[in-house]
């Protein structure tokens, strides 16, 4: 009879773990930038009063938000933890959790929409394709592929 291991029993590489975690982010980042930067900003900036925060740096501020799934005064800390991934997003400081709640608030629906259609365009488009390949042929006995 085998014996079973505990879960408790495997070593782990924490560190390993945290430099993926980090560089899964900044992966994240990148690639939202791209997306974000390539379609117009979500609203369009007044020239009175104190200036703002620039809307696509906002707009992926409220992505990583997401991604992250982390309350409006998490993110802002992380950010000033983190002052690499904060120029990754395009700003000099961090915003304050309350900046960050109104900038998600300012974003239209139909903005969202189809930052969602870009971003989940590229896994439509192959996931069918593999499915469709790695699925045997109507007919096929199991096992002769």
């Amino acid at each position: 009879m085998a014996k079973r291991r505990d879960w408790r029993s495997y070593e782990r590489n924490w560190r390993a773990y945290e430099r993926f975690r980090r560089d899964d982010v900044e992966l994240f980042l990148k690639r939202a930038k791209e997306l974000v930067w390539s379609m117009e900003p979500p609203w369009s900036v007044k020239h009175t009063g104190r200036r703002g925060y620039p809307p696509r740096s906002m707009a992926l501020l409220c992505l990583l938000k997401t991604e992250l799934k982390m309350d409006y005064r998490s993110i802002s800390s992380y950010l000033k933890a983190n002052p690499d991934q904060l120029k990754l997003v395009g700003l000099d400081r961090a915003p304050s959790h309350t900046a960050i709640r109104n900038a998600l608030s300012r974003i239209p629906e139909s903005y969202l929409k189809r930052l969602n259609d870009r971003l989940v365009e590229p896994f439509k488009k192959g996931i069918w394709e593999q499915i469709a390949q790695g699925s045997p042929q109507r007919g096929m006995k199991p096992g002769s592929a």
